[in-house]
This record gives C-alpha cells, sequence and structure tokens, in this order.
C-alpha cells in the first residue's frame, strides 16, 4: 500500500511510504511493516490520526491523507 500522511505538527510536507512485508526492500520511501510509523500507519484510515511513539523521542501525530492500495 502507498500511504500518504503528514505530521500534524508540519501538515505543509507531505509524505509517501509503501509498507512491505519484506525487511530487505526496506529504504527509500518503502518501510518495513514491522516498523514503528508502519504499525500506526496500517491502522489508521483515510482522515485518521495516530500518535507515533519511539523510545527517546516525543511522540508525534499522524494524520492519513490518502491509500493506494497495491
Amino acid at each position: 500500500d502507498l500511504i500518504t500522511y503528514v505530521f500534524t505538527d508540519t501538515p505543509e510536507k507531505k509524505r509517501v511510504v509503501q509498507i512491505t512485508e519484506d525487511l530487505a526492500l526496506a529504504g527509500n520511501g518503502v518501510v518495513y511493516e514491522g516498523a514503528p510509523i508502519a504499525k500506526v500507519l496500517l491502522d489508521l484510515g483515510v482522515g485518521d490520526e495516530g500518535d507515533l511513539r519511539v523510545a527517546g523521542e516525543p511522540a508525534r501525530r499522524i494524520r492519513v491523507l490518502k491509500i493506494e492500495r497495491a
């Protein structure tokens, strides 16, 4: 799936990622499904918001703008 999202603290900066089951393909806009950001995005639908929590970092709010099924 291709997911377009923004962090709500920087809504002008759209980001697009593809989520994959294959860890070896991760990088350059491709995110492994076990990564924290993928776990958050996979639980959201278009217009939904969720919190990305990474150890040692402040939580960041994410809003999904578009999902294109692969």
